[in-house]
């Protein structure tokens, strides 16, 4: 199988040609869903220097106050709860940015005065399918740190990105090879403080990529709960990912494997890190019998957006 997450390096390099409009205001919202969501939760191990959040809930209950930027992120274009809470934004006077490879997002950022950031996302699978959002991450992200950068007076530099999986590709494969064994007749949870997001993305990787079950739980909330299920749970197998002072009480007390960040700054380390996820659902696929189109589909996935688009729409 060919592993495509070993072509992030240049993917990457790609993405710092993408052109981008600036913030407006120092408010920004961002909203997205499944593989969408997850690089606007990447960015907060950024701490960015002005308000910032997420919202992927229910888009009927979207709110914002005074004036704010909205960042609409869906790789497609066409989610559904994407496209709601972009409508609601809109018609609260919001400063509205979309990003996405066309779709209906395109069009209604085009019609309603908001200004749109077009991905191209080009490679296909062996059978001439596209891949899903989760390999185009590398674009999606890098878009955002770039957008963000607007308000920041270019703080990040994103050829990090790039670094941080030319620099250390083989030692994540070595790393995801290992991870594989420690998974491999077990369920695996992911926990983080800083690095929760990179929790959220190790599980979601393994559930899509590797049709696994995987789990994740905050840090510091994961040590007034989680850890009991350790008495009995002897199939369970703990990850901390990260080496801030209040990860290791996880650590120690349910003995968890330990994922270091392996650089000196936020964005090679996101980019290792996600890297790593990715080769480690992809090996645990291939362990699993998997094809590249099994690993790639999404059947059960594609049928609940279908359900989402009849029920929201």
């Amino acid at each position: 199988m060919h592993n495509v997450f070993l072509d992030w390096d240049k993917l990457f390099r790609d993405a710092e040609k993408i052109e981008v409009p600036d913030i407006k205001y120092d408010n920004v919202i961002y909203t997205g869903m499944g593989a969408s969501y997850i690089p606007g939760e990447m960015a907060k191990i950024l701490e960015l220097p002005f308000d910032y959040s997420v919202y992927n809930g229910d888009p009927s209950r979207f709110r914002a106050k005074g004036k704010f930027s909205l960042l609409a992120f869906s790789r497609s274009g066409d989610n559904i709860e994407t496209l709601l809470v972009t409508r609601r934004a809109f018609e609260l006077g919001a400063d509205v940015i979309c990003v996405s490879a066309g779709g209906k997002l395109a069009e209604l950022c085009r019609e309603r005065g908001g200004r749109h950031v077009n991905l191209s996302m080009q490679a296909k699978m062996a059978n001439g399918q596209d891949y899903p959002s989760r390999v185009w991450f590398p674009l999606l992200f890098t878009a955002l740190v770039k957008i963000l950068n607007t308000r920041t007076g270019d703080q990040y530099k994103v050829s990090e990105l790039t670094e941080g999986v030319e620099s250390n590709k083989e030692r994540a494969l070595n790393l995801a090879r290992r991870l594989v064994m420690l998974v491999r007749g077990k369920i695996p949870v992911f926990y983080g403080s800083l690095y929760f997001p990179v929790a959220i993305r190790f599980k979601q990787d393994l559930n899509e990529t590797a049709k696994y079950p995987a789990f994740y739980g905050p840090i510091p909330e994961s040590n007034h709960n989680d850890l009991e299920a350790y008495v009995k749970g002897q199939n369970l197998q703990p990850f901390v990912i990260g080496d801030q002072d209040i990860d290791y009480v996880t650590l120690s007390v349910i003995k968890a494997e330990q994922i270091l960040p392996v650089a000196t700054t936020p964005l090679r380390n996101v980019s290792y890190l996600v890297l790593l996820s990715g080769l480690t659902s992809l090996l645990l696929a291939e362990e699993e019998g998997l094809t590249e189109e099994e690993a790639f589909s999404d059947s059960n996935l594609k049928i609940a957006r279908k359900l989402a688009n009849l029920i929201l729409k």
